[in-house]
């Protein structure tokens, strides 16, 4: 009986001392989990003690590594969308201003072509008016154009009776005056030749005129 007991307390020792061993790591995980848990992803279990503790470290590892790994992915990711977010609004800005300045540009130039439409409507009355006064002056034109051409017909005409009548008297002062320069009705004086020469020089050049 005695044995008996001494070999169940040596059992009941090697049970304590084997659960100490697993219970020890066992309570370095909860603390690794304990400290994950506050959001320190970086701490790590330590992989020792039994093979079932070694185990479970290392995938509680495993599983620390892949939320670190996640987590930083999601934040690059949040950061790049709050990059985006801020260029975006940047862009936004930067376009309704740039929309408001052509919105002022347009208005300008709206107002200049309104300017300029009425003042082309008044060029357009203008032209109307000048083109009437043209019309009428045309007529104007046309009638003193007919009034020129029957005075001109009218002088043409005055002048061939005139030039009619007057060659006829002239050619007769110059036929007589070279009749008496060749004294055939007479011998003539110094002073008479001089007189007849200066008569038929003088119709000479009336006809010339004429």
């Amino acid at each position: 009986f005695v044995a008996m007991l001494g070999m169940l307390g040596i059992g009941l020792a090697v049970s304590l001392g084997a659960a100490r061993a697993i219970a020890r790591p066992l309570e370095r995980l909860a603390e690794v989990a304990a400290q994950a848990e506050s959001g320190d992803l970086s701490v790590r279990a330590a992989v020792d003690g039994e093979k079932e503790v070694a185990l479970v470290a290392t995938a509680f590892n495993k599983m620390l590594a892949a939320l670190e790994e996640d987590l930083a992915r999601r934040e690059a990711i949040e950061a790049d969308l709050e990059r985006a977010r801020d260029e975006l609004e940047d862009r936004v800005a930067a376009r309704t201003a740039e929309l408001a300045d052509a919105n002022e540009e347009l208005g300008a130039v709206n107002e200049e072509m309104a300017a300029a439409n009425e003042e082309l409507s008044s060029m357009n009355e203008e032209l109307l008016s000048l083109n009437e006064e043209l019309g009428n002056a045309n007529r104007d034109l046309e009638v003193a154009n007919r009034t020129v051409a029957e005075a001109s017909r009218a002088k043409a005409d005055f002048l061939a009776a005139m030039s009619h009548e007057l060659r006829t008297p002239l050619n007769s002062v110059i036929g007589f005056s070279d009749i008496m320069l060749r004294e055939m009705a007479g011998p003539l004086t110094g002073e008479q030749r001089r007189q007849l020469e200066m008569v038929r020089s003088s119709g000479s050049y009336l006809l010339t005129l004429i």
